[in-house]
């Protein structure tokens, strides 16, 4: 027997799992950072055989996962958030895990701790409201320390971005994020066009201008994801809102060829 099918064999009892869930649970309940793999190995009690399986850690990162998705269906709040957090310690390496980690913790824990506390209906607002702070509070940290794995990867300032926005109506703070991700080479073209937005509701619109103005010759003319005609339609619009000159309205360039 391998010992990649004793390790399946030992997850699916989860005789190696088991001390692992309840110590990253103990974390999750501080609001501690998750375990790393060195931690890991010592709080499964199973040092040697996770020292042996340091080259397989994606498998059993995987298989924890997939743990972790059995009790998201079952919206298990403790054990989700604590699997979660558990994969990620094993092996940080996987964008997939920050970003569907962060959006369950987000959005989906903050519904079911709701409905397990009574409910929306039957619950005072401070009560509701205190939950989804918490979660989004807990999301964004998870996110950041996800940044710290993939310093350069965009997906997850947008993700931080719209926590910002959606879960604590922080304006300022969301366009902050969409600022940051517009501004790492192969970002999404929408991020930059968000950041722009965020400023209008904000009250600043020469800002916004300055931005769109500075973007519209970067974008490449036959990506519709750029959406180079929108962009310019809002500059327009800009230059009208804000008076400015004939004179000095943008003249378009030819944008960037492919």
């Amino acid at each position: 027997m391998t010992l990649v099918v004793v390790l399946a064999l030992l997850l699916g009892s989860g005789v190696l799992l088991r001390p692992l869930e309840v110590t990253t649970r103990a974390r999750v309940r501080e609001n501690q950072p998750a375990l790393e793999f060195s931690e890991v190995e010592g709080a499964a009690g199973q040092g040697i055989l996770l020292g042996l399986l340091s080259g397989g850690r994606a498998l059993l990162a995987d298989l924890v996962w997939i743990r972790g998705y059995t009790a998201w269906a079952e919206t298990d709040v403790e054990r989700a958030s604590a699997l979660i957090h558990l994969a990620v310690g094993i092996d940080p390496r996987p964008l997939f895990f920050w970003i569907n980690g962060g959006r369950t913790i987000g959005y989906d824990i903050p519904v079911w701790g709701i409905d397990q506390a009574g409910g929306e209906t039957h619950l005072p607002r401070l009560v509701v409201d205190r939950i989804r702070r918490d979660q989004a509070e807990r999301a964004l940290q998870f996110y950041d320390r996800g940044l710290g794995y993939h310093p350069d990867q965009p997906w997850l300032l947008v993700d931080m971005a719209n926590i910002h926005q959606r879960k604590l109506n922080d304006l300022e703070g969301a366009a902050e994020l969409y600022r940051r991700a517009a501004e790492v080479p192969g970002a999404p073209w929408f991020a930059a066009r968000i950041y722009a937005e965020l400023l209008q509701r904000l009250g600043r619109d020469r800002e916004a201008y300055d931005w769109l103005v500075a973007l519209h010759p970067t974008l490449p003319p036959r990506d519709p994801s750029a959406m180079a005609p929108i962009v310019l339609g809002r500059i327009r619009a800009l230059e009208d809102k804000l008076a400015i000159p004939e004179a000095e309205r943008y003249r378009a360039s030819e944008p960037v060829q492919e």
